[in-house]
């Protein structure tokens, strides 16, 4: 018989319901797990004894109830315990945030483990597993909460990462949203020049502005979009957004590959003039470069 006592100051039935379910197929695997509830003052430990039935080897039993008890503790970490851990670390290292901007901080750090760009939040799982099943090859006793913060640093450092990584997201988030504001108001103090103003965009950043009858955009629209080329102080992207804002189009259509489609400068364009924007599914005009059209 293997016996393992798992120790938590959260709440114990929750964890007797977890392991419960996930020792369930332990027994067609020859191993059997019984489960009892223990009080030591603040803590609350959970025995866990293996033993095995159908004429299961022991030794084979208790690496199978090993694997499986570090498994199932792992999901847990992860699935019940990281978000508070993300939200701790959020609120120690970045306490002078509103509670608003620290909520926004954590949706984007679940956002960056779905969408799996860091090869470590992919693998946190298996990463906790491995750690547990080297403690309990050593150790019957595992304190939850101690076990996270002393022997899996690594993984709460890798989360602390990701905080950071998520803060200068934000910070360029916000920011954004500043000159975006700042851009409408500049807009919305203006007449409209154009009703309406087809945008070619090339991948090199380099653009062409027709007008509704598909003729060039007229010089006399863009005096002050002129002077900054002849300065030439900006670049092409900063260029169609100050040419853009000078006319203030009631509607603007946007002719460009897919892919161009998710940089900067056309999600700035889309923010600004929101409604007024439409990206086209594909035409002749969205064909050519800009230089060629």
């Amino acid at each position: 018989m293997t016996s393992i006592l798992v120790g938590t100051t959260d709440t114990p039935g929750r964890l007797e319901s977890h392991l419960k379910q996930e020792f369930v197929a332990l027994r067609d695997r020859g191993v059997a797990v019984d489960l009892r509830l223990a009080r030591r003052g603040p803590l609350t430990f959970l025995s866990c004894e293996a033993h095995p039935i159908d004429g299961c080897d022991p030794e084979v039993a208790s690496s199978r109830f090993k694997i499986e008890l570090s498994r199932a503790l792992a999901d847990l970490i992860v699935e019940r315990w990281e978000d508070q851990i993300i939200r701790r670390i959020i609120r120690t290292h970045y306490y002078y945030f509103t509670s608003r901007d620290q909520e926004r901080i954590f949706e984007l750090v679940k956002g960056e483990q779905e969408e799996g760009p860091y090869l470590f939040l992919r693998d946190r799982r298996s990463l906790i597993t491995r750690r547990l099943l080297d403690y309990l090859s050593e150790n019957r006793e595992l304190l939850l909460e101690g076990f996270v913060t002393f022997r899996l640093r690594e993984y709460v450092e890798e989360l602390e990462d990701a905080v950071d990584r998520a803060v200068d997201e934000f910070l360029m988030e916000r920011e954004h949203w500043k000159f975006v504001r700042l851009l409408k108001c500049f807009m919305e103090e203006q007449e409209p020049r154009l009703e309406l103003v087809h945008v070619l965009l090339s991948a090199r950043g380099t653009f062409k502005l027709l007008d509704e009858e598909g003729g060039l955009v007229d010089s006399r629209y863009l005096e002050d979009f002129i002077l900054e080329l002849v300065e030439g102080n900006v670049n092409h992207e900063d260029l169609l957004i100050s040419a853009l804002i000078t006319i203030a189009p009631k509607k603007v259509v946007l002719h460009c590959d897919r892919r161009i489609a998710l940089r900067e400068t056309v999600r700035t364009i889309r923010d600004v003039f929101d409604d007024r924007l439409r990206i086209c599914d594909g035409c002749q005009l969205c064909v050519a470069p800009p230089e060629e059209r």
